[in-house]
């Protein structure tokens, strides 16, 4: 599969977003964005963009809006600045007050919150440490039978 880094241009007035080859830095192709965005989620599956007050799904390829959920980070500076896929249909939402939010990507229900006390202006998930420890140990029991 292909590998994309996304970046949301507003530069130009445009809104678009715009997918470079991560390796080389070269421009790939671009897609339409929506206005006023401050950060962007892919879930496997569609590209998610942060508004001051939705969450817009949308394809990957072509940037059709698919649906909205609403941004629970709505009363926080700039609406959120943060957005990742933190798990099988979860959004979590950071703010630069500290303050986050999981919610289900069907319905925006607010499944978890609280306030790290950090500035947040991008999010990425990583997996907890239990689980690195089981890829760690289903690589070496790979690596045993070789």
């Amino acid at each position: 599969s292909t590998r994309e880094l996304a970046i949301y241009n507003f530069a130009s007035g445009s809104n678009v977003v715009e997918f470079y080859d991560p390796f080389s830095g070269a421009f790939v192709r671009s897609i339409p964005g929506q206005s006023s965005i401050e950060g962007l989620a892919y879930d496997g599956r569609d590209l998610w963009q942060l508004d001051d007050s939705v969450i817009y799904r949308t394809d990957l390829t072509n940037g059709n809006v698919l649906g909205t959920i609403p941004n629970p980070a709505a009363g926080e500076p700039f609406g959120g600045t943060g957005l990742t896929a933190s798990g099988p249909g979860e959004l979590t939402v950071g703010a630069t007050s500290g303050a986050w939010f999981k919610v289900d990507s069907s319905n925006g229900n607010v499944l978890a919150n609280g306030n790290n006390g950090l500035d947040m202006f991008a999010l990425k998930y990583v997996p907890e440490p239990g689980t690195l420890a089981l890829f760690a140990l289903a690589g070496l029991a790979v690596l045993r039978r070789r």
